[in-house]
């Protein structure tokens, strides 16, 4: 096989069956399980070079895992290519961790001080109105005291009901996130 008209192509033709026709080797990935049938049912007239060939088309192999560390194995190939390469890789998982964490602290100190200056805020805005519905009233202004009233209950009432739907759709999709998690581990 050494020289050029020996050595296989992968553009030479292969006699399938037509059932088993060329269209279905321009996406070998598309549909998995007529790739093992091709290769289970490979024709024996087909000679050997030309049937590896076929082999080493459809022949994938593949691994995955989940979560932040990688299995032992994988970080002992970084180590044995990049000696304290594995050692710089959980420091830098290390780090990102801490940076998240982090992150999410400021978001929720600065959620609290949004929350805690915009409870001020509003009560110091409602107690104004209030005292502004009063003061008209006392001045023979009731309709327009009555107008400030209403809308200055109104307002507060519906912010109690949004914030507390927010929450209610904060917590429903936690718990879609949890069952969901929760599913994927027991498969």
């Amino acid at each position: 096989m050494n020289s050029e008209e020996e050595r296989p192509s992968s553009k030479q033709n292969i006699d399938l069956p037509p059932e088993q026709s060329e269209s279905k080797l321009n996406n070998p990935v598309k549909d998995s399980d007529s790739n093992l049938n091709i290769l289970e049912n490979l024709p024996s007239s087909l000679p050997k070079e030309k049937q590896e060939i076929v082999t080493n088309i459809f022949s994938v192999a593949a691994s995955s895992f989940s979560g932040p560390i990688p299995p032992p194995e994988i970080l002992k190939g970084y180590e044995e290519v990049l000696p304290g390469s594995a050692n710089r890789l959980l420091i830098m998982l290390e780090e990102q961790n801490q940076h998240r964490r982090d992150m999410e602290k400021n978001i929720i100190q600065s959620d609290i001080f949004k929350s805690k200056w915009g409870l001020i805020i509003g009560a110091v805005l409602a107690f104004f109105l209030f005292g502004s519905a009063v003061f008209l009233a006392m001045n023979d202004r009731e309709l327009t005291a009555t107008a400030i009233v209403g809308g200055t209950a109104l307002s507060v009432i519906g912010l109690f009901v949004s914030n507390n739907n927010t929450r209610k759709e904060e917590r429903i999709q936690k718990l879609k996130v949890l069952k969901n998690s929760e599913s994927k581990k027991d498969n």
